[in-house]
């Protein structure tokens, strides 16, 4: 967390965001003003990844922000394309050609590390190694799945290509 203290009341703290966003775009921002009243920063920035693209390129340290935003707005990922290294999860308990995609994501502290995966329909499951990496293509859609037990993010591979583990396992 950043706190800038003593801001004049009225001013324009854009700047002041952007430089505490250079630094570390997960960081907290809150503003002390010299009335001794605060205020958290609640400035949108911009995902770091293009969603208009022909193809959303998700590097490895913008995962967790890519799943969050697509857990949250679905719908704006629907028929969309994206690219991003994940690990593989299968369970002979998934329907069949289903397997989970993912990673491992800290929101808070090491106690809250969970593998995060979504539903993804593979045509050739038998190529899929359980917690092996890829480099995944696959085209979003948004439907119902028991494995949700509601409509969520449904990734339809259009190519997976095994890869090593990124540098940092546990996605932030």
């Amino acid at each position: 967390m950043v706190i800038f203290n003593r801001i004049k009341i009225g001013a324009d703290t854009m700047p002041l965001h952007k430089l505490a966003r250079a630094a570390n775009r997960r960081i907290d921002i809150l503003y002390e003003f010299a009335d001794g009243s605060t205020s958290f920063d609640d400035i949108e920035d911009p995902l770091p990844f293009d969603i208009d693209a022909p193809v959303i390129e998700v590097s490895d340290k913008d995962f967790a922000l890519f799943y969050r935003d697509l857990t949250e707005e679905m719908k704006k990922y629907k028929g969309k394309t994206a690219k991003f290294r994940a690990m593989a999860a299968t369970d002979p308990k998934f329907p069949a050609g289903t397997c989970a995609i993912g990673r491992h994501i800290m929101t808070c502290c090491a106690d809250d590390i969970a593998f995060c995966g979504l539903v993804s329909k593979v045509k050739d499951l038998s190529v899929v190694e359980n917690s092996q990496w890829y480099i995944v293509t696959a085209e979003i859609d948004v439907r119902f799945s028991r494995m949700y037990g509601k409509k969520g993010p449904i990734f339809n591979v259009i190519k997976m290509e095994k890869t090593n583990a990124p540098e940092e396992l546990v996605a932030t």
